[in-house]
């Protein structure tokens, strides 16, 4: 039988804190700052900005922004099966982890 999270004792801070907390995004952040962050590095942002690679990728793909994507997303199942080796019928594809959480928590 495995532990469940209730079995362990928590601190009186962690006991306080909500069970969920919205998303905020970091342009309201800094409208209600009324600045911007000296750095962007949370919410998946690199310091880095985007890889010379992935522009060039997104560059080249600008111009079939107009069309409606795929709902199933046939093309791109596929090609991570075909890199990870993993079957195209267990792909879950969702817009961030936090969808990918509620449906795993439904």
């Amino acid at each position: 039988m495995s532990a469940k999270m209730s079995d362990y004792p928590f601190t009186p801070l962690v006991e306080s804190l909500p069970s969920t907390v919205p998303f905020v995004g970091p342009e309201t952040q800094e409208r209600q700052m009324g600045k911007p962050f000296r750095a962007r590095i949370g919410a998946n942002e690199s310091v880095f900005g985007p890889s010379p690679k992935a522009i060039a990728a997104m560059t080249e793909a600008a111009s079939e922004v107009w069309r409606y994507g795929d709902p199933e997303n046939y093309d791109l199942k596929y090609a991570l099966a075909a890199i990870t080796a993993c079957s195209q019928r267990i792909s879950l594809l969702v817009k961030g982890s936090t969808a990918c959480w509620a449906i795993s928590h439904a």
